[in-house]
């Protein structure tokens, strides 16, 4: 089986209130692009790293409410803040959905959309994307997987956005806690191939082009990253980590600015969900 040439484009955060959320963001230490609407009803704000970047989406029209939209009212309205989405980068979607739709993944229709975007040379650019939901593995099917497609990338991934004050420059991992690791590894097989693919004790890694997609027994989830709140399902997304420039630059940044943080297994810093819209956000320093 062939590995797949897509890799983890971007996570989705769900927020109640999209610029309080944007400046909790920005106190980190990011850079946080202006709003910029959906035509479903949703907004997002995103943090663009070299080539990924981090999305947060908020409810801004509840009266245009369709489609995701929904999907994320429904969500938000059921448990609340936090991570909800992993979105697979597609250079072809056509072609990368056929390839998991022959694989045995029965993938959703391709659908797309466009948003207004505010450029900081005050112009606009208008960023049209493609997506493919991808079936959830059981156990996670809280969990949003999707394929995803920007058709007009130099309207996304703008410099100015790009540097950021705490110097992130990429995904280094998402990980999830995984109630049913057996099925979790075969799923990240089918994904990106079984040589992409390793088991290690509780946990199993999936290496893709732009950051690694990992699982974690729930209570490896526990031990790493302590008990998960009393409303968590088990299978969820527990922590993101970026990779930035420096990594005491990037803590007493984020220090200063009045966010406490605490140490990450592996080396770098972390910061408390109760900070970042209920996901464990770390930060590593250079590999």
């Amino acid at each position: 089986m062939a590995a797949a040439s897509f890799g983890l484009d971007h996570l989705v955060v769900l927020v109640n209130d999209l610029e309080e959320a944007g400046a909790r963001y920005a106190r980190l230490g990011f850079t946080v692009a202006p709003q910029m609407h959906h035509p479903f009803g949703t907004a997002n704000r995103l943090m663009t790293f070299q080539q990924t970047f981090l999305e947060l989406v908020g409810v801004v029209r509840p009266e245009a409410l369709s489609g995701p939209g929904l999907l994320v009212a429904e969500r938000l309205a059921h448990s609340g803040q936090g991570a909800f989405g992993i979105a697979l980068l597609a250079a072809d979607i056509e072609r990368d959905r056929g390839l998991l739709v022959a694989r045995g993944l029965g993938c959703g229709d391709i659908g797309g959309g466009s948003r207004v975007v505010p450029l900081p040379s005050g112009t606009e650019g208008l960023a049209r994307f493609s997506t493919a939901l991808i079936p959830s593995p059981a156990g996670l099917e809280s969990i949003l997987f999707f394929l995803a497609q920007q058709h007009v990338p130099e309207v996304v991934w703008v410099p100015a956005w790009q540097r950021h004050p705490n110097g992130a420059r990429a995904w280094r991992s998402v990980t999830l806690a995984v109630p049913d690791m057996g099925n979790f590894v075969s799923y990240l097989q089918t994904l990106f191939g079984p040589s992409q693919v390793a088991v290690q004790g509780e946990s199993v890694l999936a290496r893709t082009p732009l950051g690694t997609i990992a699982g974690v027994s729930t209570a490896e989830a526990a031990r790493r990253y302590g008990p998960a709140p009393a409303d968590a399902l088990p299978g969820r997304i527990c922590a993101a980590t970026i990779g930035v420039d420096d990594i005491e630059l990037a803590r007493n940044l984020v220090e200063t600015g009045g966010t406490p943080t605490s140490p990450a297994l592996g080396g770098g810093f972390r910061i408390a969900p109760a900070e970042t819209c209920g996901v464990i956000l770390e930060f590593q320093g250079p590999s």
